[in-house]
């Protein structure tokens, strides 16, 4: 994923301190995040930034819904309602199967009768979900995301429910893979690119 800002805006930053820091894989430069920050500011060639969390052990949070249940180790700025929550089970046909007396499935779906609740049916929900998460408040910028079917879906899906500026960028070849969960929102917006293009096309051009 890509972040586009319009240079003649700025953008009020959080200034209270997060349960997180950033820190730099190539000089080890540790700073706070803004919720929009993508790399380091050093002048070197550009490296992952590595999330450093204050806490050493996962506390969950009961209270909260879906993948917030796990906010503490979570690179986000707030809790927002989800329902995205996986369901693993032990399959007793399977083990009897392969006889493995431990064999367990993490399904991440729609399967209302589980209690399983991806609309758009993918996981990828669980990361459009944390990444609203993370920025400002009054973020003003556009998401820009290159997709080859599912990522699209899932950030059509959260952008249009929360009304953030999103642009989607995505090969025709995987249109017939996109499952919207409704209508996209105003804020959305799809770019298709012709064939013979492909994922790696559509993040040249993100």
């Amino acid at each position: 994923m890509q972040l586009l800002t319009n240079p003649s805006q700025t953008l009020d930053l959080p200034s209270a301190p997060r349960h997180y820091q950033l820190t730099c894989r190539s000089c080890c430069a540790r700073f706070d995040d803004d919720g929009v920050r993508l790399h380091c500011p050093d002048d070197h060639p550009r490296a992952l930034l590595q999330v450093t969390y204050s806490e050493d052990h996962l506390t969950v949070e009961p209270a909260a819904s879906g993948v917030f249940r796990y906010q503490r180790w979570l690179p986000v700025s707030r809790n927002r309602p989800s329902s995205a929550r996986p369901l693993v089970y032990r399959s007793d046909l399977l083990s009897r199967d392969f006889a493995l007396a431990e064999l367990w499935v993490s399904f991440s779906g729609y399967w209302p009768e589980r209690g399983v609740l991806f609309e758009t049916g993918t996981f990828k929900e669980l990361e459009a979900e944390t990444v609203l998460a993370r920025l400002p408040e009054d973020f003003r910028g556009v998401l820009t995301v290159a997709s080859a079917g599912n990522t699209a879906a899932a950030f059509a899906r959260a952008c249009s429910k929360e009304s953030v500026p999103c642009l989607l960028v995505v090969p025709e070849s995987a249109l017939g893979a996109l499952r919207f969960a409704g209508p996209l929102g105003k804020t959305v917006r799809l770019v298709v690119l012709s064939p013979p293009s492909d994922y790696s096309d559509a993040i040249d051009l993100a």
